[in-house]
C-alpha cells in the first residue's frame, strides 16, 4: 500500500481548508510552508432578551417591578449559549443545537428550561440576592418568576438554598 502524504488542515467555523501544497512529495513536500488562509468566523447574533412585561406579564402597571427587571436584565452577559450575572448563583448554559431551544441551569440542572423560561429563573435568583422590594412585593414578583419556571418556589429555593451553602463553605 502506498504512503500517503499527510494533509494538514485548518478549521474554522465556517469553512475547512487544505493548508500546504499535499500533491507534492518528498523534499518539496517538506518544503512547503505552513500557510493559513485567513477566514472570518461566523458569529451567531444574539437575540434579543425578553422585556419585563414578557417575563412577567401584567408588570407594566407597577414601574418599580417593571424597572427592577428591566435592570437585571441589562445586567446579564448574555450570549447564544449562555446567560449569567454578578449578582446570579449561577448560570444558564445553552445545550447543543440539535436539543433545540433547550437551557439548563447550574443550579437547577434536573430542568430543562426554554430561553424565556431560563431568563426567568436567572431574574428570580437576581431578585433574591438583591432587591429593592418590599417583602408582599417580592414573593409574588418570585411566585410569578416560579410559574415561569414550572416549578413550585419552595422548590427553587430550596435548590439555590443549596447552591449557596455550597459557596458559603
Amino acid at each position: 500500500m502506498p504512503l500517503m502524504s499527510p494533509v494538514t488542515v485548518v478549521h474554522t467555523p465556517d469553512r475547512i481548508h487544505p493548508v500546504g501544497d499535499h500533491h507534492q512529495h518528498g523534499p518539496a513536500a517538506e518544503a512547503a510552508s505552513l500557510r493559513l488562509i485567513p477566514s472570518t468566523p461566523t458569529r451567531s447574533p444574539v437575540p434579543a432578551p425578553p422585556t419585563a412585561e414578557e417575563l412577567l406579564p401584567d408588570t407594566a402597571t407597577n414601574a418599580t417591578v417593571s424597572g427592577l427587571i428591566t435592570s437585571y436584565i441589562d445586567e446579564f452577559v448574555i450570549t447564544p449559549f449562555s446567560i449569567g450575572g454578578q449578582r446570579c448563583h449561577g448560570f444558564a448554559a445553552r445545550m447543543a443545537d440539535d436539543h433545540g431551544d433547550a437551557w439548563l441551569l447550574s443550579w437547577l440542572p434536573d430542568a430543562v428550561l426554554n430561553r424565556q423560561q431560563a431568563f426567568a429563573a436567572m431574574v428570580l435568583d437576581a431578585v433574591l440576592v438583591d432587591h429593592e422590594l418590599d417583602s408582599a412585593t417580592m414573593l409574588s414578583v418570585l411566585r410569578r418568576l416560579a410559574a415561569q419556571i414550572a416549578r413550585p418556589l419552595e422548590e427553587i429555593l430550596t435548590q439555590l438554598c443549596d447552591v449557596t451553602e455550597l459557596e458559603l463553605r
